[in-house]
């Protein structure tokens, strides 16, 4: 799944997000998850509105070769109606 925002944010759906098409990340089945330094009860990401909170967590580029530790990625936990119809 691609968003194009207007942050710089690097932008994934939760496992148990609420009127998301994905559920790509599932921070209780990592090992090296750690809270991260962002949250916002609702918020607007470009024409979208969203809301959810950030996560750091080793992060790897296709098959493990090149991995970057502690990046910090913003993890939707839900989407708005309207939000989710533009997907």
């Amino acid at each position: 799944m691609r968003l194009t925002t207007d942050t710089d944010w690097t932008m994934v759906t939760g496992a148990d997000c609420y009127r998301c098409l994905t559920n790509a990340y599932n921070s209780s089945q990592s090992t090296t998850v750690k809270n991260g330094t962002f949250y916002k009860p609702e918020n607007g990401f470009g024409e979208l509105k969203g809301a959810g909170a950030s996560f750091k967590d080793r992060t790897c580029l296709g098959n493990q070769n090149v991995c970057v530790d502690d990046f910090e990625f913003f993890v939707i936990n839900r989407w708005t109606d309207e939000a989710r119809e533009k997907l």
